[in-house]
């Protein structure tokens, strides 16, 4: 799940008929001028001398509507006119107002001037910094998750270091040290015991902002005590989930479940503790 933004996809089905329904009341107002005008040239020829008295009020609007209309085709040239030579001078694009123009259209054409143009690129620029400073690109969470499960494979301190952070937190906590990678070297030299083959293999991994979540399952022989249950040669195969947070391109903290009653149940016994 990649987190998308500058842009308000609930909105978009809304804004083409309430930008069209806008002009219906104009439109009506107009065939009723028409029929008002047409009605007197039938009634009194082509004599306007006393038309004045039929009052100004609903063609005074119909001026106003004729202004608004001039203006908005006047700013969609410029829009044009401007997106066009901007084209040929770059490949600028301003995605920061991306949601906005959908959302409203006549404010994308008065957004074309010049000044406010370029006050959009240096918003969109500060914006696309802010993102990138704070969100995990997908390239990124692939090749640090995929380093980070391999050393739990493995039972490798040195490469964990390597994707962790010095601080690095477990939940729930190991056996080990209170933070950091080290932590994880006792539960290495037990899982090299309990499941000296064991893999890895991911299924999903899902980002939000700097969260990354994961799904996986782990495989293994059971060739060694595994929480107190003796050596039994079974194969198991069981699902773990995890959310990483990041920080600096690293793994900050970790929040760990894995099925262990799956485990019970395909060695047929509990660890002697629960029994």
């Amino acid at each position: 799940m990649q987190a998308i933004h500058h842009f308000r996809l609930d909105l978009r089905h809304a804004t083409m008929p309430t930008y069209v329904a806008s002009y219906l009341f104009p439109f009506l107002l107009f065939v009723y001028e028409t029929h008002r005008v047409g009605r007197w040239i039938f009634d009194y020829g082509m004599n306007f001398s006393n038309y004045k008295f039929m009052g100004y009020e609903y063609l005074l609007m119909l001026v106003f509507v004729a202004l608004q209309i001039i203006v908005e085709v006047a700013f969609l040239f410029g829009n044009l006119v401007g997106a066009t030579s901007r084209s040929r001078s770059s490949n600028y694009k301003c995605p920061g107002w991306g949601g906005l123009f959908h959302w409203h259209p006549r404010l994308r054409f008065c957004l074309a001037a010049r000044p406010l143009d370029r006050a959009c690129r240096l918003l969109s620029v500060r914006g696309d910094a802010m993102v990138q400073a704070n969100e995990v690109t997908r390239d990124l969470a692939q090749r640090i998750i995929g380093r980070f499960y391999h050393a739990h494979a493995q039972k490798d301190v040195a490469l964990l270091r390597t994707v962790v952070t010095p601080d690095w937190q477990y939940v729930p906590a190991s056996f080990g040290p209170a933070g950091g990678p080290d932590q994880m070297i006792p539960v290495f030299v037990d899982l090299a015991s309990a499941l000296p083959d064991m893999d890895i293999q991911i299924l999903d991994v899902l980002i939000h902002g700097n969260m990354v979540g994961v799904r996986a399952k782990v495989r293994g022989t059971q060739s060694g005590s595994l929480m107190g249950i003796a050596a039994t040669s079974k194969r198991i195969e069981f699902a773990i989930h995890s959310f990483h947070e990041f920080r600096d391109e690293r793994i900050a903290k970790t929040w760990h479940l894995e099925d262990w009653l799956s485990v019970f149940h395909q060695l047929g016994t509990l660890p002697p503790s629960l029994n």
